[in-house]
């Protein structure tokens, strides 16, 4: 019929204008994702970190490197597996200890005695140092500060307590002469170098 034809036509009009919402999902039911959205475009832009050729441990600690060896899973592998978490501490430690040290006044650094590291000195680290005077750069004469007024020296007390006493609550597996020789130099000193000859990172 005519009028029949015409009405269909009009009704498929407005179906065309407004389309029928989609069917709410059945409750307990969850749709499946798309392939793939789960996941980032992959970037074209060159990679920052380094190559696994060139991977440092100093890489994964300053959070340049991603899954399967960022620092989490790393951290992760340490806690679970090797069971060293305390070697991991220390070196986290020790990296922000050294930078914070090496953000002092230089006036400041200058007049902190820094024990020898080599190995003829290890019993007597300061003994090609004085105690009381050095020369500066300038080539003035510099007080020495006594280790008392030195800076940070509570955290390295502390420290030494935590890491390089034998019992401590996250003692280093070290032997005990290098734990005596970090109790030799914080007797007199808070430098860096007391309880690191350098970076463990970069060991």
């Amino acid at each position: 019929m005519p009028g029949s034809a015409t009405s269909s036509r009009s009704l498929q009009s407005k179906d065309e204008h407004h389309p029928a919402p989609s069917p709410t999902p059945r409750s307990g039911s969850i749709d499946k994702p798309k392939p793939y959205t789960r996941f980032r475009k992959p970037s074209l832009l060159p990679l920052k970190g380094p190559t696994l050729e060139n991977l440092k441990l100093v890489n994964i600690l300053n959070n340049e490197t991603c899954s399967p060896i960022s620092f989490k899973d790393f951290s992760t592998f340490i806690t679970e597996k090797e069971h060293t978490t305390e070697n991991l501490l220390f070196v986290i430690w020790y990296r922000s200890y050294e930078a914070r040290w090496k953000e002092l006044k230089e006036n400041v650094r200058e007049r902190v005695p820094v024990p020898s590291t080599r190995l003829g000195d290890r019993y007597d680290p300061f003994r090609r140092r004085s105690d009381t005077i050095t020369k500066s750069e300038e080539g003035g004469d510099v007080t020495m500060m006594s280790i008392g007024e030195q800076p940070m020296r509570e955290e390295a007390a502390r420290a030494f307590s935590t890491f390089l006493r034998s019992g401590g609550s996250r003692a280093l597996g070290v032997s005990d002469d290098l734990r005596q020789f970090a109790r030799t130099c914080l007797a007199k000193s808070s430098a860096p170098e007391c309880v690191g000859h350098r970076d463990p990172s970069r060991a």
